[in-house]
């Protein structure tokens, strides 16, 4: 039995392959950026399909979405900010729906430093992120961003408190962020600051995966 081997080299948009000789195995050798291979054969045509392509696959199912609930700063135990004083926003894993979620997106949270921590280098996310506040006064606003252990700051989000003081306002920011290598080797904070004193309670991040990092 003879065999062919046939190599698609890289940014080929589409390769298809007719074999009609049932006597020869046929080995598929691709390389990145190949967007779709389709292979016709007769019967008895042995196809060969390397490690690579079954990796790519896996990969294109590395997408999907977590709902994330912190249940430790609750109504009765909110968490506490002060008038002006940076602070972490508390966004942990003690609750989540992931039936649609990969290993990545179940272990985005570290629940000890409220830490994003994306192990695949440039997966891309939309984020949401949603939470009660109750100030002390009325018409109190802030600002959230993402803090990656260097001095820029991103993905800069503002929201509003309740016009009367100690009235409870549902505040909501969607968030898109990327992975890079700094954000990568360092993780994620996020970051808020609010011009009065107050409590932020029932804290809940909903996390879409949109892409797994890799070229495909």
């Amino acid at each position: 039995m003879s065999e062919i081997t046939a190599t698609i080299s890289t940014e080929v948009q589409e390769v298809t392959a007719n074999i009609q000789d049932s006597s020869q195995t046929v080995n598929v050798v691709v390389q990145e950026e190949v967007q779709d291979v389709s292979i016709t054969i007769s019967d008895n045509v042995t196809v060969v399909v390397p490690f690579e392509i079954e990796q790519r696959t896996v990969d294109l199912e590395k997408s999907g979405w977590i709902s994330l609930t912190n249940t430790v700063n609750d109504i009765n135990n909110p968490f506490s900010v002060s008038d002006g004083v940076e602070f972490t926003l508390p966004i942990r894993n003690d609750s989540s729906i992931e039936v649609q979620a990969d290993d990545a997106l179940k272990n985005l949270i570290d629940n000890s430093t409220n830490k994003l921590t994306v192990p695949n280098l440039n997966d891309s996310f939309l984020m949401r992120v949603q939470f009660n506040l109750k100030t002390v006064l009325s018409g109190r606003s802030g600002s959230f961003d993402f803090d990656i252990g260097i001095s820029e700051r991103f993905n800069h989000a503002n929201f509003k408190g309740a016009e009367n003081a100690s009235d409870v306002e549902p505040v909501s920011f969607l968030v898109p962020f990327y992975q890079l290598e700094t954000f990568q080797a360092n993780g994620g904070l996020i970051k808020g600051r609010i011009n009065g004193s107050g409590e932020i309670y029932d804290i809940i991040c909903t996390v879409f995966k949109l892409r797994h990092g890799k070229n495909i």
